[in-house]
């Protein structure tokens, strides 16, 4: 069980298990998970594939079911807060232009169309998209439209920000552009993170802490400080990262190993 990081957690979430079930047979993909989340923590989880990552990210998002267990957040009458979620494939409505997809969350939120309007376009400006406001979806590029999907998240300022693989479809340029204007955008505000990743240099250089998975039943084998201040340098974590980036492989390499020997 990971214990809890301190006394301000906004997130916890307490012996979590989620059970499938097919015709044939039924599964655990998540058993007895246990962590907490501190305000403004940016949290990355890594694992093997299949291990439950996006499938614990859903839960907490109020998005899927659990089988056990309790998530609760840290608010007056255990409230559930704001959550924005991002996903690996951005979830944009391909209907709707890039001005029209970031202000949807504000106009779910019930903002007047001037006000939600003028907040995306300067949103939009801050991140280098204010040429492509009318453009539609399939216009973009994969950077394009992974911005326009952080941007959506970003601008409803939820309490907590959920990232399931955002980068995960993006070629390694454009993903070390977009990790870094990730981070600019988050040491504005400090929203709560919980990121899931399979890059572990990913997971280092983005997150205060990195909650490791084990293979399926998914379940926390280790919770790591990442132990750099911010703002960070790229150049220099790469100098210092490696200790803690083995660690991490040592972790998860058994894991894998295990998962391709049950899938052969």
């Amino acid at each position: 069980m990971v214990k809890r990081l301190s006394a301000d957690h906004v997130l916890e979430v307490t012996s979590v298990s989620k059970e499938f079930l097919t015709k044939n047979s039924r599964f655990f993909a998540l058993e007895e998970i246990s962590f907490s989340v501190s305000e403004g923590e940016f949290v990355c989880i890594v694992g093997p594939s299949g291990c439950g990552k996006s499938t614990l990210l859903r839960i907490i998002a109020g998005l899927l079911k659990k089988t056990n267990g309790k998530v609760q957040f840290e608010r007056k009458n255990f409230v559930r807060p704001r959550t924005s979620m991002v996903f690996q494939n951005q979830g944009l409505f391909p209907w709707k232009t890039v001005l029209q997809n970031v202000q949807f969350g504000l106009q779910m939120q019930g903002v007047d169309k001037k006000e939600r309007e003028e907040r995306s376009i300067q949103f939009l400006n801050k991140i280098g998209l204010s040429k492509f406001i009318h453009a539609f979806p399939h216009t973009l590029s994969g950077g394009m439209r992974q911005r326009v999907a952080i941007a959506r998240a970003f601008i409803s300022n939820p309490e907590i920000l959920l990232m399931d693989e955002p980068f995960g479809m993006l070629d390694a340029q454009t993903r070390i552009v977009m990790q870094e204007e990730l981070l600019k955008l988050w040491q504005e505000r400090k929203h709560t993170v919980l990121y899931i990743t399979h890059d572990i240099e990913e997971a280092i250089f983005l997150g205060d802490r990195v909650l490791v998975m084990s293979g399926r039943p998914g379940k926390f084998i280790a919770d790591i400080k990442v132990p750099f201040d911010r703002p960070r340098s790229r150049s220099e974590m790469l100098k210092k990262d490696a200790e803690i980036r083995n660690n991490i492989w040592d972790l998860l390499k058994d894991e894998v190993i295990k998962d391709l020997g049950e899938s052969g």
